[in-house]
């Protein structure tokens, strides 16, 4: 899988950047543009001696919008695939989860 922002130094270190956590902060409101979605992101660095270091980054924040259009990518190396997604889908899907989820835990 292609990393972002990779980079390699022969005989020192490769180390990229990557998203590490994905969380949907969704508060109790009728105001849908309060939800927001957060991108955790880290740096690994991995050592000649193959040691693997992780230090965070920061965080991307993005407001709902439900007619928001995400380009997708392949994950195998990131390439846009052509196809897209909105974020109203995305939250559909995430939703949908959580309720079948909910379902199967509760019927046990």
């Amino acid at each position: 899988m292609a990393n972002y922002q990779e980079s390699v130094v022969p005989g020192t270190m490769t180390s990229w950047q990557r998203c590490h956590e994905i969380r949907i902060q969704n508060p109790y409101t009728e105001d849908l543009s309060s939800i927001n979605v957060v991108f955790d992101e880290e740096t690994i660095k991995i050592l000649p001696d193959g040691e693997v270091l992780k230090s965070f980054k920061g965080n991307i924040i993005k407001s709902f919008n439900s007619d928001t259009v995400i380009s997708l990518r392949n994950p195998e190396n990131w390439e846009l695939t052509g196809a897209t997604i909105t974020m109203g889908e995305i939250m559909a899907i995430l939703g949908s989860a959580y309720w079948q989820f909910a379902l199967e835990r509760d019927a046990q």
